[in-house]
């Protein structure tokens, strides 16, 4: 405990007055006449020690009284770290939480409003020599600087929403970045403290020793919120005439059920598809749209729901590529193969081959290619391996079909450098496939079901191909005797496909049986390029523009809404991708167009990020074990943010107590007037 005036506390010399005042009593005689004296002995001796314990009680009752009096005068408080050193703070840090939950209403308002008057007080009630630094989700470039007392008060007049969110790690990071070592600070986070704000991350560890927090939570009224989650579709693969299914994924964080909900679906801002749904408090919902593809190449989506007062996460915007064509290199040593022609020429698909015998490849147009077949090659030739290795490296897809005789040491140099296994030149007779992998992904959207009894085809004649114990391949038919028949190698941004089994007739069962043709066809499919459905609007966003070949250092990579929006973005380019780095002036959702100079290249869908959508809030109790077990309690709460004032000042000067020692000098008179009146 300590004082602010601790000079007042000489006046517990007072304390001597009814000390002198007593003994005096004590040395003071009177006179009293009796007629009758037999019984005055008897009530001297039961009387005396009443009398003395009565006189010490009130001498007690007033020197206690004396000194809770002083002390109260005297201004006592509890002191505390983060106190202390908002007295000796040379700088005032202020974050102001403008994401979009800070759209919601509080007992005063809108959040926001509320978080902006708090700062202002902050500021008006601190000395005119003190310097600010103002933090927002915006990270605006004005704010890095230290301001002074009426460059912040118009800063934070400016403040409006931003969909970035921030965690409070980033906050202290930023915040220790922003403040010279050698000064002290305060940074006052005022939020609606979210549950994904205070994240349970390290964050002690980077909040500078010349930081303390000070907490001010902001009182929220309960909001019912429903919104878009997430969208998907259920197959990967998208082309003109198709029926497309549309999985939508909605969420209700609130307390109240929803009911008869309408949700529409726009493909290139047409309505498409639309219906209801019921949805549970607390729960979750799946939609599946249907409609059918009319258009090809580039395709914008966006799924719409009503939904009153929150709206920012109502909608969710998407795009995908229905493809023309995948594009086919089948290389063949001897003879073209009717099992694979049957699947490759099938122009319903969009699928182009071109057939060429070995040797007569053109490396240069390799890399044009979404798939290259190797069919029966006797060995692979240093310059072809050379080239298929950049080729998957890139984002290409290569199939191999080994002959009945096979180079051995050509193909295992090959496959070495994607530790993928090895061949040997040993065959393998009359063996039954008896495993598939049916739940790996790539053969999800093949078998809807397997039967334990199932009759799996025979393979007349397969290559033993070992895998390392390092490998990171995929079997995925296994024969008997373990030998794999089909396995699967990511590498880089591509993946390599591997059969041991020629294709010759004496694996006819095999090539007939209804595993061959939509394997391969999976294969094809799997090998188109597919940009993502959408992005997060969030800092230092990356989006990865994938099926580009060819980059000049003259490229010119803008983002544009054909309205406001037109911006040159930073770029790197990677095998068959370009990472474009989404600038910070992009705050807004939708499907926005990407040109390299004038020519289009492709949609790019951003969306909010969903972590506002969960409203879910600390509670007190929990944001102080936060700052006891992550913030070594270097942090305070102002829990009453309306009565402002008052709490900064207690927060400057500690917690006073003056008025508990009031209250007891008043039990202390009382207990003095109670015990002169009953004894």
């Amino acid at each position: 405990m300590s004082f602010i005036n601790p000079a007042f506390l000489w006046a517990l010399s007072a304390i001597s007055i009814p000390i002198i005042i007593h003994l005096i009593n004590l040395r003071r005689h009177k006179t009293v006449y009796f007629s009758n004296t037999v019984f005055l002995e008897n009530i001297k001796k039961d009387s005396r020690k009443r009398t003395q314990l009565k006189h010490w009680l009130i001498l007690l009752a007033r020197i206690l009284t004396i000194i809770m009096l002083v002390i109260a005068f005297a201004g006592p408080y509890i002191p505390n770290p983060v106190a202390q050193n908002n007295k000796l703070s040379e700088i005032s840090i202020i974050y102001i939480d403008n994401s979009f939950s800070m759209q919601n209403e509080g007992t005063k308002g809108q959040l926001l409003k509320q978080a902006v008057q708090i700062a202002k007080e902050i500021v008006i009630n601190s000395e005119p020599e003190k310097d600010f630094i103002l933090i927002t989700n915006s990270m605006k470039p004005e704010h890095q600087f230290i301001l002074n007392h009426d460059n912040i008060l118009r800063e934070i007049d400016k403040i409006d929403f931003d969909p970035k969110p921030l965690i409070i790690r980033d906050l202290v990071v930023k915040a220790g970045s922003l403040t010279p070592t050698d000064k002290k600070a305060i940074l006052y986070v005022i939020s609606d403290m979210q549950e994904s704000f205070i994240s349970q991350d390290e964050a002690h560890e980077k909040l500078p020793d010349n930081i303390d927090l000070i907490f001010v939570p902001l009182a929220v009224n309960k909001i019912a919120n429903l919104y878009v989650d997430s969208c998907f579709f259920l197959s990967p693969i998208h082309k003109l005439g198709q029926e497309e299914e549309l999985s939508i994924i909605l969420k209700n964080s609130s307390e109240n059920d929803f009911y008869e909900i309408p949700i529409k679906l726009y493909i290139n801002d047409t309505l498409k598809a639309m219906s209801t749904f019921d949805i549970e408090a607390k729960g979750n919902k799946e939609i599946k749209l249907k409609y059918k593809n009319t258009t090809k190449s580039h395709i914008k989506g966006r799924i719409e729901i009503s939904d009153y007062p929150v709206t920012y996460d109502n909608e969710l915007f998407f795009n995908y590529y229905a493809a023309e064509q995948t594009r086919i290199l089948n290389i063949f040593q001897n003879n073209d193969n009717k099992y694979l022609n049957a699947v490759f020429n099938d122009s319903e698909a969009g699928f182009i081959c071109k057939t060429v015998k070995a040797g007569n490849e053109q490396s240069s147009e390799i890399l044009t290619y979404d798939l290259v077949v190797l069919n029966g090659l006797n060995d692979i030739s240093s310059g072809l391996a050379s080239i298929l290795k950049e080729f998957i490296a890139l984002g290409g897809s290569v199939l191999i079909f080994p002959p009945t005789e096979l180079n051995e040491n050509s193909y295992n140099t090959f496959l070495n450098q994607f530790n993928a296994g090895q061949f040997q030149n040993q065959r393998v007779l009359n063996s039954r496939i008896e495993k598939i992998e049916a739940n790996h992904y790539f053969l999800k959207n093949i078998f809807l079901k397997i039967e334990k009894n199932t009759d799996l085809p025979s393979v007349g004649m397969s290559l033993k191909y070992n895998l390392f114990s390092t490998s990171t391949s995929s079997v995925l038919y296994l024969s008997a005797g373990n030998n794999p028949i089909f396995s699967f190698t990511k590498y880089g941004q591509g993946q390599l496909f591997i059969f041991s089994s020629p294709i010759v007739d004496i694996n006819s069962d095999f090539l007939k049986s209804p595993l061959f043709a939509p394997t391969i066809y999976n294969i094809v499919i799997k090998s188109q390029i597919n940009p993502d459905l959408y992005g997060i609007i969030q800092n230092n966003y990356e989006y990865e523009l994938k099926g580009i070949t060819e980059i000049e250092p003259k490229d010119i990579f803008r983002i544009t809404d054909n309205k406001s929006i037109d911006i040159v973005c930073t770029h790197r380019s990677y095998g068959k991708s370009v990472k474009l780095f989404i600038p910070d002036e992009i705050k807004k959702a939708a499907t926005y167009q990407i040109f390299n100079h004038e020519t289009f290249l492709n949609y790019i869908s951003l969306n909010y990020d969903r972590r506002e959508s969960v409203l879910k809030y600390v509670e007190k109790e929990d944001l102080q074990n936060f700052i006891r077990d992550k913030l070594n309690n270097k942090a305070l709460i102002i829990s009453d943010a309306e009565n402002l004032k008052s709490s900064l000042v207690e927060i400057s000067e500690g917690k006073r107590i003056w008025q508990y020692f009031i209250l007891m000098a008043l039990f202390f008179i009382i207990s003095e007037i109670t015990i002169a009146r009953l004894m």
